[in-house]
């Protein structure tokens, strides 16, 4: 194997749109506000990726390659503070320039992919936080790099995780598996403070249900509700409903989307109202 490429990081602030002329040899990663050449962010409008990972992942001989001398340093662009999605780009397209991307290990990184992607559209829904892998994922940031560390050392760290979770997809183990060799002290007090929160959370919360469009109901209706919109590709079933005044868990929305114990139908609460204080009286 020759010399791997080298690469620095540049970031910039979320919602930033890269300049129609780059820089030589640069790749912007889930910032940009777009997917052509050399800019990878689903964000724009102009692609059906769920995530830059995603457009990494299947778009790279398109969208990067050509563009690119892997003989140079490459300079990788990205929001700061980067995210589960920024940060597997970066590991992904490291891998891919560098040859370590091989055929063998891709089945294994599709799926670390798809539930990037799932996190990043925010539909990661659990039960059990432990085995929920983008959550674990997302509390060891929040736990080992203090606000004052450097966006480079929050991506090394992200790196080092999807590596070992990728070592232990390897060996044939599941995402749960992964998400519970992730798991340190500080996670494993944060999960529990934040479960406890939960149910105080629900316990003073209002439970509700609704009628919603869904392309398979999970309960059949007799009665259309009264005017609903009238479309000819949904119908209508009921679904549970949540309403939480300041709710203190810092993940009650994955928790709730999974309660399949306190939802009247025992498939999470799909419809959610959140209040919160918009402002607080000063003297």
């Amino acid at each position: 194997m020759g010399r791997e490429t080298e690469f620095s990081f540049r970031f910039v602030p979320s919602g930033t749109v890269a300049p129609e002329i780059l820089t030589e040899n640069e790749v912007w990663l889930d910032v940009g506000n777009r997917a052509n050449s050399r800019v990878l962010d689903h964000h724009g409008g102009d692609t059906e990726a769920h995530s830059a990972s995603e457009l990494v992942l299947h778009q790279f001989d398109r969208l990067v390659q050509p563009y690119i001398s892997v003989n140079k340093e490459i300079i990788l662009v990205s929001h700061t503070t980067p995210d589960l999605d920024a940060i597997c780009a970066i590991w992904l397209i490291q891998k891919t320039i560098n040859g370590m991307l091989t055929a063998n290990i891709g089945t294994v990184v599709e799926q670390i992919v798809q539930i990037v992607s799932e996190n990043d559209q925010g539909l990661v829904q659990t039960n059990q936080l432990e085995t929920c892998w983008p959550i674990i994922f997302r509390q060891r940031l929040g736990t080992e790099i203090p606000r004052l560390e450097t966006d480079v050392d929050r991506v090394d760290l992200g790196i080092h995780l999807l590596e070992q979770t990728l070592d232990t997809l390897l060996k044939g183990e599941s995402l749960a598996d992964a998400s519970m060799r992730l798991i340190t002290a500080p996670v494993e007090s944060n999960l529990s403070k934040a479960y406890d929160d939960y149910l105080s959370d629900v316990s003073s919360g209002n439970l509700f249900q609704l009628y919603l469009p869904f392309h398979n109901p999970p309960v059949k209706i007799e009665k259309k509700p009264q005017n609903s919109p009238s479309k000819t590709d949904t119908k209508w079933g009921i679904a549970d409903g949540l309403f939480l005044n300041h709710p203190r868990s810092a993940l009650f929305k994955e928790l709730a989307r999974g309660d399949t114990e306190r939802s009247s139908l025992g498939k999470g609460f799909s419809f959610m109202i959140v209040a919160f204080d918009t402002f607080a009286a000063t003297w």
